[in-house]
Parts: C-alpha cells; sequence; structure tokens
C-alpha cells in the first residue's frame, strides 16, 4: 500500500487563461479552474487528499495494511500528526502498558514509549495534538486516572483524575475538551459522563445517559456525541443517543441493525461508521453507517475478519481498524475501509 507524498503547499499553479473573440478574459471560466485546481491539489497530514472515502468516492472496500509489532485487543488509539498511535490493551502475555505509531506513507510500524502503567479497555482521543488515554483497568479494578502523550517528546506525563474509575468507557473530543462516557465502574454499569479541560487540567461533570452503557463506541458527527452499542444491565444494546453539548441533553437515535458489544467506530464524510464487535454469537465482520441528515443505518462491506475489541483512527479519510479479538486469542492485523 501506497500513498502519495504531499506537494509543496506554496506550489503555485499556472492556469492559462482563455480569451474570447474580443480579446477579453472569461473571468468566471478561471475562476472556477482555478478552485478545481485547488481541490485537486489540497492536501493535508501526509500527502493525504482532502475529501478522501467522500461521497461518490467512498468505494466500499477493505484492504489490508501491515501488522502491528505485537497482538493486542482491547487496546485504545488516536490520529496524531497524521500517524495511528496504539497504545495498551491486552496481549498474550497480559496488560500491556506499551504502544506504537503506524505511518500510512510507509506502511509500517515504530514502538513509542509505554505510559506509566498497563491499561486495557482505556479509551482516548486527540486533544490539543495530544494522545489523552483515562480509564480501563490494570488487573486491580476500573482506573480513574489519564496520561498525555506528546509526539514531539516521545513522553507521557499524568492528568487529573476523573470522579469515578471508568473501564471500557468511550470518548470523543468537543470544542477542544475531552468528554467521557460510561464504562464499567466498580460496581456497576455507569451512565454518567464528565468532561475534561486541558487548560485547566480539570473535570466536570455531563447529563447522564439515558441507559447504562459499557464497551459502546463513538463518534463526533455535526459537534454533537453519537454513542452506540455497548453491554447494557441484561442485554446487549443496538440502540444510540447523541449529545448536544450546547444544551446537555441527550437525545435517541435510530437502533442499528444488531445490538453490538465492544464494536468500533470513526467519522467518514459526516457518518459514523461501526464495524465489528459481539452479538452474543461471536466477533462480528459486518459494519454499518449511520447518516445523521437521515437518521439511518445502511450496511457496509464486511472485514475480512470478525474483530471484537478492536480499536481505530481515521486517517486520510479511511477508517483504519487494528487489533482485536476473532476467537482464536487477540489480533495484529489492521484493515483499512475506503
Amino acid at each position: 500500500m501506497t500513498f502519495k507524498k504531499s506537494g509543496n503547499m506554496s506550489k503555485v499553479l499556472v492556469i492559462k487563461e482563455k480569451q474570447d473573440n474580443k480579446g477579453k478574459v472569461d473571468k468566471r471560466e478561471v475562476n472556477q479552474k482555478r478552485l478545481m485546481a485547488m481541490k485537486r491539489t489540497l492536501r493535508y497530514g501526509y500527502g493525504c487528499d482532502v475529501g478522501g472515502g467522500c461521497g461518490e468516492r467512498l468505494r466500499n472496500r477493505w484492504q489490508p495494511i501491515k501488522d502491528m509489532s505485537v497482538s493486542r485487543y482491547y487496546a485504545t488509539s488516536g490520529v496524531v500528526c497524521g500517524r495511528l498511535v496504539v497504545v495498551g490493551g491486552e496481549g498474550e502475555n497480559g496488560i500491556l502498558s506499551s504502544g506504537e505509531m503506524y505511518n500510512p506513507r510507509t506502511n509500517r510500524w515504530q514502538p513509542i514509549a509505554d505510559m506509566s502503567v498497563g491499561r486495557c479497555s482505556a479509551t482516548s482521543a486527540v486533544v490539543c495534538g495530544r494522545l489523552v488515554v483515562v480509564g480501563g483497568e490494570d488487573g486491580s479494578g476500573p482506573l480513574s486516572s489519564g496520561e498525555m502523550y506528546d509526539p514531539s517528546t516521545n513522553r507521557w506525563q499524568p492528568i487529573a483524575d476523573m470522579s469515578v474509575g471508568r473501564c471500557s468507557p468511550t470518548s470523543e473530543v468537543i470544542c477542544g475538551r475531552l468528554v467521557v462516557v460510561g464504562g464499567q465502574g466498580n460496581s456497576d454499569l455507569l451512565s454518567s459522563g464528565e468532561m475534561y479541560d486541558p487548560r485547566t487540567n480539570r473535570w466536570q461533570p455531563i447529563a447522564d445517559m439515558s441507559v447504562r452503557r459499557a464497551f459502546a463506541t463513538s463518534g463526533v458527527v455535526g459537534g454533537r456525541l453519537v454513542v452506540v452499542g455497548g453491554q447494557g444491565n441484561s442485554d446487549l444494546l443496538s440502540s444510540g443517543e447523541m449529545y448536544d453539548p450546547r444544551t446537555n441533553r441527550w437525545q435517541p437515535i435510530a437502533d442499528m441493525s444488531v445490538g453490538r458489544c465492544s464494536a468500533t467506530s470513526g467519522v467518514l464524510c459526516g457518518r459514523l461508521v461501526v464495524v465489528g464487535g459481539d452479538d452474543d454469537s461471536g466477533p462480528l465482520s459486518s459494519g454499518e453507517m449511520y447518516d445523521p441528515r437521515t437518521n439511518r443505518w445502511q450496511p457496509i462491506a464486511d472485514m475480512s475478519v470478525g474483530r471484537c475489541s478492536a480499536t481505530s483512527g481515521v486517517l486520510c479519510g479511511r477508517l483504519v481498524v487494528v487489533g482485536g479479538d476473532d476467537d482464536s486469542g487477540p489480533l495484529k492485523s489492521g484493515e483499512m475501509y475506503y
């Protein structure tokens, strides 16, 4: 798999301007050509076309990527500086503190500094260019602690504790703040949530979800946090709900086609793509996509293998899914949806 190297952002595109029979420049035609040329050459991250995977360009296909260095399930991840950082989880020999970084230009992984503690079933998101990892468990119970990874120094530093230990919560960034919801507490599943402000290093509570959820997945669509699936008090959940930070309220959305616990997700072109997980019959390879404009789900192509408790991130308009469990044990493989 290869990606084109990004061009010089300051490169000037020369467009020949046509003149009409009177020798005058057709400004509308020239401006249209300039706009089209800019759209073709504008790039971000590590040379990825803007709009990759959007609209008619979404091919509904999967392709494999390079394996991670170790097998991981219940890991967590985030995209930092155009690279996917995957940390923690559980491997063949127990809970992991290690991490690694995937470079889509080279299709290779490289190790990063270890976290201060092994974390399984943690959650994470990127805030101000740094990966914030919170919660999970280290074998002694749900953790309330968190830490932040700075890719410029390859170092971790602690952040303030959450109000409660949370194993298997889900999280996203809204308005520059990390919102963490649900998970397994010390004695019960949680419906509560809290928001972390990196400027003050403080947490504050937000409104509870309508139901208790652990092992759910989420994404930000249209400035709102969408949380779907997971394990409820008595069964697996197909339901979802949407949080509006302006009103601090939740509202229900359409159910998925199937209950999914320990699925993973990412947002492509304003739509939430949810893949894998477990429906009590075993790891799922299927996926579905939620369109907030229609409040409907539609199926997408299956992954090459069923993956429960995988992790994912969006790179270059493509959803990269790695690790998980296919019922034979933790996986190190990954694949990309585009």
